[in-house]
């Protein structure tokens, strides 16, 4: 066997990455011209003499491109188009003849063809439209994969929870989807709320089309409008040009308006009059835009106050709300969050390359203890943070690192610990336990108990103890004494 070089490894890689034409005319000559210029342009050819041979070679599914000729006996280049389609109807094909005629193209074109050429074009002008062919497949091969990746992770059945409340979740979402309503989406921050409305989008028949999110939090209230509802060149000082805004861009899609409760009065009233009429005005512009959008609204706070106080205007709320779908906050489902860290889990140890086996039991406890105030987001970074610091099994102190970011005392207080000081029963104060005594009392209940906790979580580790309640160790340490704590 022959040792290949490196030079020749590159060889072999370059050859595997060759497109495959395939040429298709019943004059040997024109084949074997075109079979040379071709090749020597670096394509693997094949030849067909006809029709019938041609289908054959398709049907093996190896040609990127096809140049068939447009007359030819038996089988004719329009006949063998159809039959062609129906064998891959993405068949890259390009009519070539010497007879050349308006109708004919025109059907060509109807029939799926990429171009039409006739024979007295140059060499140098086939090879152009040909390596532009190519790049249109590869790059339609792109964006379909792409498209059938984002279908996959936004099915049904990747909405993960068997709690009694997600599963209502699911069925709403299910119905919601394939009809072209008004979604409002509640839920608190990091429950997935734009999960589900891209969910429910690509299970709609707008799944094709564009899914423009707006975050109206983050919108500055003076550019809220023109972001939203596009302008006009000179609307206003530095718009040198006409710009589309969100709405356009979602055109014949959907438009998702997170945190819409953020929304100024002024642009909730444009908003509205855009949802009844289904048309808008660019700033400065004069002409209205007919659209064809569908709106999904998500927030995270309750509407109905902020209608009470002036904030949101009650008719807008109305026409958001014509489907209501309610994302309970993590704490309310703690069946899903062991289900939801396995599932970040196998899917961080893909993206980071990584092989962890899963969570340790005491990992588990700490999982099914805290209360995720982040929800499902917090979850996800402190599983993310876990698989990268663990090097087997996921342990309380890969945990710890994340969770401890948002406040440590809504992990260290569980039922649990209220439970050994009595926080959560009634007290029975005596007339000489005044407020200040009893608040002090208390305190220092609270304190020694989460001090020791978070010894424990950290394998009493007094440095990395002293990090996580941000103290120092000096103080850390005189604070064990005065508990009497040790190990």
């Amino acid at each position: 066997m022959k040792v290949l070089g490196k030079g020749s490894e590159k060889m072999v890689k370059s050859r595997s990455l060759k497109k495959t034409i395939l040429l298709v005319d019943d004059d040997p000559e024109m084949l074997w011209v075109f079979s040379k210029i071709l090749s020597e342009e670096g394509y693997k050819v094949i030849t067909a003499e006809g029709g019938k041979k041609a289908l054959a070679e398709i049907e093996k599914g190896e040609p990127d491109l096809v140049i068939l000729d447009m007359v030819m006996p038996g089988m004719d280049g329009i006949q063998t188009l159809k039959k062609a389609k129906e064998i891959d109807e993405n068949l890259l094909v390009i009519i070539l003849t010497a007879y050349g005629s308006i109708e004919s193209a025109v059907e060509a074109i109807k029939l799926g063809a990429y171009d039409y050429l006739t024979r007295s074009i140059d060499n140098e002008r086939i090879k152009i439209v040909i390596k532009n062919a190519l790049k249109t497949r590869s790059l339609t091969r792109k964006v379909t994969n792409l498209q059938e990746q984002l279908g996959e992770k936004f099915k049904f059945s990747n909405i993960i929870g068997n709690s009694s409340q997600m599963q209502k979740v699911y069925e709403l979402v299910k119905r919601a989807a394939p009809y072209d309503i008004t979604v409002l989406l509640q839920g608190e921050t990091g429950t997935g709320k734009e999960l589900i409305a891209r969910a429910i989008h690509w299970n709609n028949s707008r799944a094709d089309k564009p899914f423009v999110a707006i975050d109206c939090a983050a919108l500055p209230e003076t550019l809220a409008e023109s972001e939203i509802f596009g302008y006009e060149k000179g609307a206003f000082t530095g718009a040198d040009r006409r710009k589309l805004g969100k709405i356009e861009l979602a055109e014949g899609g959907t438009l998702f308006l997170d945190e819409v409760g953020n929304l100024t009065p002024a642009t909730q009233v444009k908003l509205l009059r855009a949802l009844e009429e289904r048309k808008i005005e660019h700033l400065g512009g004069k002409k209205p835009i007919g659209i064809n959008v569908r709106v999904i609204a998500a927030t995270n706070v309750d509407l109905t106050e902020s209608i009470k106080k002036g904030l949101f205007r009650e008719d807008l709320y109305y026409r958001l709300n014509v489907f209501s779908i309610f994302l309970p906050p993590l704490r309310e489902r703690k069946g899903d969050v062991l289900l939801l860290a396995k599932h970040f889990l196998q899917e961080f140890n893909q993206k980071l390359n990584r092989d962890i086996k899963g969570f340790s039991p005491e990992a588990i406890k700490m999982l099914l203890k805290y209360q995720w105030p982040g929800n499902v987001r917090e979850l996800k970074n402190a599983v993310e943070s876990a698989v990268l610091l663990a090097d087997d099994i996921i342990l309380p102190e890969h945990l710890l690192l994340n969770m401890q970011k948002m406040n440590p005392i809504r992990y260290l207080l569980s039922d649990e610990v209220n439970d050994k000081l009595g926080i959560n029963r009634s007290i029975e104060l005596q007339k000489s336990f005044s407020l200040k005594k009893m608040s002090k009392t208390i305190t220092q209940k609270v304190e020694r108990e989460l001090i020791i906790q978070v010894l424990k979580e950290a394998h009493w580790n007094k440095r990395e103890t002293a990090r996580i309640l941000d103290i120092d160790y000096k103080t850390l340490y005189n604070k064990m004494n005065r508990y009497s704590i040790s190990y």
